[in-house]
């Protein structure tokens, strides 16, 4: 959140003399005003900062706030971050100043307001976006089950395109938030806060501050919440396709959820460490803690999480060649999930069919596929899913060599690939090349080879083999008989 970041980095060292002399010449009921603004890292619009002074005791009117404001940014004790003449924030140096003096309860009162505040504004949205029928929440959640309103609220958002902007703004408020109790010493709220927006914050560009809040919950936190801070981490890892990194801290997860009997969130690690041994190409050490993770959510009926392990049981089996399996696998997940009206899900199973098909020189069969599958993404805003959809189409086509059409795909997947800096763009390089190889365009397609190797030694190192024989296979057709 562009927000959350420092906006002043002037030092006790380098803050000019007179700042506390500028403060100083203000009406006492302004640097009183001004203190209370010392735990607010958010800039606010003037409204904003009247509600929480509100919240805080002091009600000022519309024209004493724009008073106090108007001094405050004269002075250089507020400032507008960006040029923005709609919003305030105390300078950091300021801030040191006004919280001179302040003791520990002082302090604590302060945050208590602050977390009230963002509470009050999570609440007053989710109740005019939703009434009870409605509310994302599962139903029976409270006004107290904060990350279960937070959870749904984000979800839904994240799969509405349009409501990108209101999404971007419930994700910087939630960081605000759970600030907030953090600071108030309530670390367990603030985790559940961390879980239900760090796969979102990464998703919109702000990774290294989800791995942030993840590995500051790891330290503080215990027991089952610390296993899923630690489960958290190690996912948004292997999301970037850091697997040495991510696969400890999965071991260290499954000890800590285990030692606690918590099982349900066991699965759910160890179906990603079977990822993680996938994408490393040791099949067989996947197919082993994925079956693990199936069983388990089987014993303990978890229909959702089952279905999920079906899917990824299915991409083991294709890697595998049983694809007998693996279609039976692909078919229980996306019964389900059509049952379920899981959309996305479904789109995920479907593009794991399209592949398999193509897979199996059955392009026709998973053309269908991929294309409810990019329906589906499109609606739901899901980019991964329609880059990889859109990428099957094309491969599809060169099965069928269309290659205009292949063509087009392709690079609309790479566009997309690009777009997001996901790493998986060495994959469609990789389908470029095939796509010049078909078409008898050997020096072309070993270029492409070559331009997808380094992702895929670095990335996906499971695949670079058959990249590196792609590489000799168009360079040894070229050489002159």
């Amino acid at each position: 959140m562009a927000g959350a970041q420092p906006l002043d980095t002037s030092t006790s060292a380098s803050r000019p003399t007179a700042l506390r002399a500028e403060i100083e010449i203000l009406p006492h009921e302004q640097q009183h005003a001004l203190t209370h603004l010392v735990v607010i890292n958010e800039p606010l619009a003037t409204d904003g900062v009247a509600a929480y002074l509100e919240l805080c005791g002091l009600g000022l009117s519309a024209e004493q706030t724009a008073e106090l404001i108007g001094a405050g940014l004269a002075r250089g004790i507020l400032i507008a971050p960006n040029d923005d003449a709609l919003l305030c924030v105390l300078a950091l140096a300021a801030r040191d100043e006004l919280a001179r003096g302040l003791t520990p309860g002082q302090r604590r009162q302060m945050h208590a307001h602050a977390e009230r505040f963002y509470r009050q504004q999570f609440l007053a949205l989710s109740g005019a976006l939703w009434d009870g029928e409605d509310n994302p929440a599962p139903a029976g959640t409270t006004e107290d089950d904060v990350a279960a309103h937070l959870r749904g609220l984000v979800d839904v958002l994240a799969h509405l395109p349009q409501a990108a902007e209101l999404h971007r703004w419930v994700l910087a408020k939630a960081v605000y938030w759970q600030e907030q109790l953090f600071a108030l010493g309530q670390q367990h709220e603030a985790a559940e806060i961390t879980d239900a927006i760090c796969f979102a914050l990464a998703r919109n560009g702000y990774r290294d501050l989800a791995l942030d809040l993840l590995a500051r919950n790891a330290q503080a936190l215990e027991g089952v919440r610390q296993g899923w801070a630690v489960h958290n981490l190690a996912t948004l890892l292997r999301e970037d396709q850091q697997h040495k990194a991510a696969l400890p801290l999965y071991r260290r997860a499954a000890v800590l959820l285990l030692r606690e009997r918590a099982y349900l969130p066991l699965a759910g690690v160890l179906s990603e460490m079977s990822n993680v041994h996938r994408d490393r190409g040791r099949l067989l050490a996947a197919l082993l803690l994925q079956s693990l993770s199936s069983g388990l959510r089987t014993l303990l009926r978890d229909e959702k999480g089952k279905a999920i392990c079906n899917n990824q049981l299915s991409i083991l089996y294709r890697s595998l060649r049983l694809y007998p399996l693996a279609l039976w696998q692909s078919r229980a997940a996306e019964s389900y999930f059509r049952s379920a009206e899981d959309q996305v899900n479904l789109a995920k199973v479907l593009l794991t069919q399209g592949n398999l098909y193509n897979v199996m020189r059955r392009p026709r069969v998973a053309l269908p596929r991929f294309e409810e599958s990019l329906a589906i993404s499109r609606q739901s805003g899901d980019q991964p899913i329609v880059a990889g959809a859109t990428s099957g189409l094309g491969r599809a086509c060169i099965q069928l060599r269309d290659f205009a059409r292949a063509q087009a795909l392709l690079e609309e997947a790479i566009a997309l690939r690009q777009q997001r800096g996901d790493h998986l763009i060495g994959v469609e390089y990789e389908n470029m090349g095939r796509l010049y190889e078909a078409r008898g365009e050997r020096a072309v397609a070993n270029n492409w080879y070559h331009k997808a190797l380094p992702y895929l030694e670095k990335y996906l190192p499971a695949y670079a083999p058959g990249c590196r024989r792609s590489i000799e296979r168009t360079a040894r057709r070229r050489r002159p008989r």
